[in-house]
């Protein structure tokens, strides 16, 4: 895990300092990602069934967008 975590938090950096992604904490951000993602493992929640791969897309939808730069 923490290799993960090391290299996310690398990729977001480089991101932010690019200029494409918002500048958010990136340790922050990619320990909120991999809370996120973990979560997956449980196959419903509150009556809510999760297909693994199309609850990931949109997952991955939702961060993406989220710390995404706006372009103008």
């Amino acid at each position: 895990r923490r290799v993960l975590f090391e290299l996310l938090t690398e990729i977001l950096t480089d991101g932010m300092d690019a200029g494409v992604l918002r500048p958010l904490p990136p340790r922050e951000v990619a320990a909120l990602m991999i809370a996120a993602l973990t979560g997956l493992q449980y196959k419903e929640i509150g009556g809510v069934r999760f297909d693994a791969v199309a609850s990931a897309e949109m997952l991955e939808q939702i961060i993406v967008a989220g710390v995404s730069q706006p372009t103008e």
